[in-house]
C-alpha cells in the first residue's frame, strides 16, 4: 500500500500545469444571445434561514420535494407536496447529519447518512422508500464491520438502470482512512466494493456515462488531511467499476474537486467543478475522456448538471462566495463556450444543490441555498406559454338564448404559436372560438356562450383548454353559473336568428329538454328519428310564435314505448331552416 501511494503522489505532482489565478475571467457572455428564456428571478419559496445541504424532486410529480438541512441545524430532513410552497419535518429519522438524497427515475426515493463521524450512531446508513416517504426500508449497514466505518458524502444513481447505484467516500480509520466506492446492482439491497484508494483520501463525486451499458465512470478523488496540500485527481473506469485508474491532475497546488459529470452523448466530454481553495477554483472540460483539461469559467463551482436531451446546456452552481463573487447560479447553452450568470435574486447565496425539472418546453429549477429553497424557471427555445387569469368566470345572466355569459383573456407570451382547442362539460355551453391558433405575442377575448335551462341552485362546471403551451397544456376554467332571471329567457328583443340548442342533459336516462328560438312566428316541425333517419316521435308540428321553446322528451316513441339506448337525432324545421343535432339515451 505504502508504494501505492508513493507512485499515486508522484503521479500527482508530475503535471506542471499552473494554478488558476483569482480574478482573471472566463468566456464573454455577450456574444452570444441565450436562446433559454428565464420566466422569472430566483425566489425564495420555503425553510427560509435553514441552511441546506441537498435537494431532490420526484421525477414523475414534480410536486413533490424533498430536501435535507446542513448538519449545524441538525440535519433534519423535509417534504413538501406542493411544488415547495409548504414544507414539513421528515420525523422518521433523527436529527443527524445526511449526505445525500436522490430519487431514481422509478420514483424510489433514496436517503444517505454518511456514518458515525459526527457521534450520531447512524452508521453508514441506506433508506429507501416507494410511496413519497410515507413508509422507508433500511437497506444498511452497507458494509461488514472488517472494513471499519465507512464515511459516504454522495450517492450517484443511473439514469438508464435505476437498479445501478454508487456511493463514494471514505474509510474512517485507521488515521483519516482510504478512498472508497461501493456499488449496489440491485436497487441497493446488497453492495459490492468497486474501489479502494490511497490512505487520507476520499471520492465525492461519481459520474456515469450513459449509453455505456453502465461501463464508462468517472470520479474526483480529493486528499482529505488539513496538513498536505489538495492534489486532486480523475479516477475513470472503463468496465462498470470493476476497476479504475487514477489519471493526472491538471493541477499542482491545493484545488478541492466538488462535482463531475460527463455528457449523455459522448462518453469522452466531462465537465468537473471545483471549489476555492487558496485562490484556486474553476469550471474544466475534457473533450478526451478526462485526459486534458481545458478551464471555461473561472468561479469556484459546486454542482453541474447536464441536460439528458441536450447535453450542451450545462447549469452550475456555487457553494462559496466572497465579495468579488456575488453570483450563485451560472447557465451555458453552448456547452460552456460561453458562460452566463443567472443569480440575479438569490446573489450572496450558498447553492450546494439544486434540481431541475423539465417537460412541456420549460426547465424549473429548484435550489438548496444556505437561506432556504429558491425557484426559477426558463423557457426552452420554440415554446408557446400560455397566460391568463381568468380560472374562475361567475357568468352573468343570460339576455338571451345566445348570450355570451363570460369572457376568458387569453394571451401567448411565449416564442412559437397556440394551437387552443376548447371544450364544455355541459353541452348548452360553448365557447367561440372552439378551435384556434393564437400567434405569438397576440392576445384573444374568448367568448363563454349558453342557454342556461331553468336551474333551481347555482350551477358549477368547467371549461377544458387543450393546447400546446408548455407552461399550460391543459387547463381547467371554473365556471359558477346563477339561475336565468325569471322571463328574460322567453323575451324576443335579442333574438336575431333562428337556433337549435344542444339538449339537456346530454347523455341522459330517462328524459331530455330540447330549446329552438325563432325570431318571428314561423310554421314548426321537431322531430326525433334514430340512426338510420327512421322517425321515431314528432315532438312539434304546427305553428309557433316569436321567441324561444323549449320541448321535453321522455324518451318513447309515438305509440308512447320506450325506445332502446342510442345515438339518436332531432331535426328542425322553421320556414326555411333546417338544423340537425345528436344527443345519446343511456339506459
Amino acid at each position: 500500500m505504502r508504494g501505492l501511494i508513493i507512485c499515486f503522489l508522484t503521479l500527482l505532482f508530475s503535471t506542471a500545469v499552473p494554478p488558476l489565478i483569482a480574478g482573471e475571467t472566463g468566456w464573454s457572455s455577450a456574444s452570444r444571445k441565450l436562446p433559454l428564456v428565464p420566466d422569472t428571478t430566483w425566489r425564495q419559496i420555503g425553510l427560509d434561514n435553514y441552511n441546506l445541504r441537498c435537494i431532490a424532486s420526484h421525477p414523475h410529480n414534480p410536486d413533490v420535494l424533498f430536501a435535507a438541512a446542513h448538519i449545524n441545524q441538525g440535519g433534519k430532513l423535509f417534504w413538501s407536496l406542493d411544488g415547495g410552497n409548504s414544507w414539513d419535518f421528515l420525523r422518521m429519522f433523527p436529527d443527524v447529519r445526511i449526505a445525500d438524497v436522490e430519487f431514481d427515475r422509478t420514483g424510489r426515493l433514496f436517503v444517505l447518512f454518511p456514518g458515525s463521524e459526527f457521534g450520531d450512531g447512524w452508521r453508514n446508513n441506506l433508506w429507501r422508500s416507494t410511496d413519497f416517504g410515507n413508509t422507508w426500508e433500511n437497506l444498511g449497514p452497507l458494509a461488514p464491520d472488517s472494513l471499519g466505518t465507512l464515511i459516504f458524502v454522495s450517492m450517484t444513481i443511473s439514469g438508464e438502470n435505476p437498479n445501478i447505484l454508487f456511493l463514494s467516500g471514505r474509510t474512517m480509520d485507521p488515521n483519516l482512512g482510504y478512498a472508497v466506492i461501493f456499488k449496489s446492482g440491485d436497487g441497493g439491497t446488497s453492495w459490492t466494493q468497486s474501489y479502494w484508494g490511497p490512505e487520507s483520501f476520499r471520492v465525492d463525486a461519481v459520474a456515469i456515462a450513459q449509453n455505456t451499458n453502465q461501463q464508462i465512470l468517472y470520479g474526483i478523488l480529493n486528499q482529505v488531511s488539513t496538513g498536505l496540500n489538495y492534489p486532486y485527481a480523475i479516477l475513470k473506469s472503463t468496465n462498470g467499476g470493476a476497476s479504475w485508474d487514477t489519471l493526472a491532475s491538471p493541477f499542482w497546488t491545493k484545488i478541492y474537486g466538488r462535482d463531475i459529470k460527463v455528457s449523455s452523448q459522448n462518453p469522452d466530454l466531462v465537465y468537473a467543478g471545483f471549489g476555492m481553495w487558496n485562490s484556486n477554483y474553476g469550471l474544466f472540460r475534457s473533450t478526451d475522456g478526462a485526459a486534458t483539461w481545458t478551464p471555461i469559467y473561472w468561479r469556484p463551482i459546486a454542482k453541474i448538471f447536464l441536460h439528458p436531451q441536450h447535453p450542451e446546456w450545462l447549469f452550475a452552481s456555487s457553494s462559496e462566495y466572497y465579495v468579488q463573487f456575488i453570483s450563485s447560479f451560472y447557465i451555458s447553452e453552448d456547452g460552456g463556450n460561453h458562460v452566463h450568470d443567472y443569480s440575479q435574486g438569490m446573489e450572496h447565496r450558498k447553492v450546494p444543490d439544486f434540481v431541475v425539472q423539465r417537460g412541456y418546453g420549460i426547465l424549473r429549477l429548484f435550489a438548496a441555498t444556505n437561506d432556504g429553497v429558491y425557484t426559477n424557471s426558463w423557457i426552452t427555445p420554440g415554446s408557446a406559454w400560455l397566460e391568463t387569469l381568468d380560472t374562475m368566470i361567475t357568468a352573468n345572466t343570460p339576455a338571451g338564448p345566445d348570450s355570451v355569459i363570460g369572457i376568458v383573456h387569453l394571451k401567448n407570451a411565449g416564442k412559437a404559436d397556440l394551437q387552443v382547442q376548447v371544450a364544455s362539460d355541459i353541452s348548452w355551453i360553448w365557447p367561440e372560438p372552439s378551435h384556434f391558433t393564437l400567434p405569438r405575442g397576440h392576445s384573444l377575448p374568448l367568448q363563454v356562450k349558453a342557454v342556461v335551462p331553468e336551474i333551481a341552485d347555482t350551477l358549477h362546471t368547467f371549461l377544458r383548454l387543450t393546447s400546446n403551451a408548455i407552461n399550460r397544456p391543459q387547463l381547467s376554467i371554473h365556471l359558477i353559473i346563477p339561475p336565468p332571471v325569471a322571463g328574460i329567457a322567453s323575451t324576443t328583443e335579442h333574438i336575431m336568428r333562428f337556433a337549435l340548442y344542444p339538449n339537456f342533459p346530454n347523455p341522459f336516462n330517462p328524459a331530455t329538454t330540447i330549446r329552438y328560438a325563432l325570431p318571428r312566428a314561423e310554421k314548426v316541425k321537431l322531430e326525433i328519428s334514430n340512426i338510420l333517419g327512421q322517425r321515431v316521435k314528432t315532438l312539434v308540428n304546427g305553428r309557433e310564435q316569436a321567441g324561444v321553446h323549449r320541448v321535453k322528451w321522455d324518451g318513447t316513441n309515438n305509440a308512447g314505448v320506450p325506445v332502446a339506448s342510442g345515438v339518436y337525432l332531432f331535426r328542425l324545421e322553421a320556414g326555411h331552416f333546417v338544423l340537425v343535432r345528436k344527443m345519446l339515451l343511456v339506459r
